[in-house]
Order: structure tokens, then sequence, then C-alpha cells
């Protein structure tokens, strides 16, 4: 009969700000859910509070003994402390920016807040994390939370098609001017596409 798997003792004083962050911004996301569309300022508010109480939250362990969890893959130690505290800088004018500009240009929501203390928080793990485990751990996470690709329809507003089309104006002009392409505009065929050819004409001229 094969031996029980012994599951590693976890020392919570090591990972309390991660389960600050963490498990405020998953009690922010059902919060949200009763919070009107109109005051999603609230949400930013009590984000920031994670914020704080999590910063808090590492200044006892300041110059303390160094602690180690989960198989001495995640360690709490000075370097770690102040990583931590300026990821959370960050996120905290992250968040009284956005407090404003959001409601100015049309796009508050209130999973923005929630996503920004999860890509916090994972940036924390990186931080704490000795172990290559911890690191690809932390890399997905980071990669599932990306703020650009969880809010791909939320900004449609004429200021945002203008800097679209002032960029596909400037790949079009450069195309033309380093490969002699001419490319088309939007048609039935696929919106913004470029074709084979002109890649393809583009690459030949960059090698000759």
């Amino acid at each position: 009969m094969s031996d029980p798997i012994a599951f590693p003792a976890i020392d919570a004083t090591v990972i309390l700000q991660l389960i600050i962050v963490f498990g405020w911004s998953i009690v922010l996301l059902v919060i949200d859910l009763f919070i009107a569309r109109d005051n999603k300022r609230l949400t930013g508010y009590l984000a920031l509070l994670g914020i704080v109480v999590a910063a808090v939250a590492g200044i006892p362990f300041w110059n303390t003994n160094n602690g180690v969890t989960f198989s001495n893959m995640i360690v709490l130690d000075n370097y770690a402390l102040v990583l931590n505290w300026i990821f959370l800088l960050s996120a905290a004018i992250t968040i009284v920016i956005s407090l404003d500009y959001l409601p100015h240009q049309g796009i508050e929501r209130g999973e923005y807040y929630v996503l920004l203390l999860m890509a916090t928080g994972g940036m924390m793990l990186l931080a704490q994390g000795i172990d290559l485990i911890a690191g690809c751990l932390d890399d997905q996470l980071l990669l599932l939370i990306n703020l650009r690709h969880a809010f791909p329809g939320v900004d449609r507003s004429d200021a945002a098609d203008d800097v679209d089309a002032g960029r596909q104006s400037r790949g079009h002009q450069l195309l033309r001017e380093r490969g002699g392409v001419e490319v088309g505009g939007r048609g039935a065929e696929g919106e913004n596409k470029i074709t084979h050819t002109a890649l393809f004409s583009l690459y030949n001229r960059q090698k000759t």
C-alpha cells in the first residue's frame, strides 16, 4: 500500500499580503454586483481600501526572520516586502487616477478594479516566489488577467476610433514608403487585413 500524500505545512503569515489582495479582489467582485452602474467609483474606493490594508499588514514583518512556505517556494523577506509595497503603491496611484479618468471617458467598469487587484497580487507573488513553479504560475496568472484583453469591447468611443485610424494610416504609409505596396482600406473580405502579397513584396524589398 502506497504512503498517503503528505501536504506541506503552510505558514499563512508569509502569504498574508497575498491572501488579503486576492481574497479582497474576489469579495469585491461579489460586492460589485450590488453596486449601481453609475456608482462604480465606490468599487474603486473599496479596492483602494484593500490595498491600504495589505500594505499595512506587511509592516510587522519588516526585519524579521525570513519565512518560507509551500515547500520553500514562497518567501517573505525585506526584499519581497519592498517590492510588494512598490506594487501596492503603483496600484493605489493607478486607482486614484482611474477614479476620474474612467468616468470621463465613459468606460468605467467595476471589474476593472477587481482585475487591477489581481494583477497586483500576481506581481507580488512573483516578488515572493523563489521557485520556478511559482514563477510560471505567476506568469500564467498575469496572462489570464491582462487588462487589455479582458475588456476588448469596452472603449468604442470616437476618440479611440480616431487613434486606431491614425495607427492604421501610419502603418499603411510605412508599407507604401518602404515596400512600394498599396494597401486598401476596409473591404468586405476582412477589416484592416493586409494581404500576403503586400507582406511578401515588403519582405523581398527588405532583403534586397
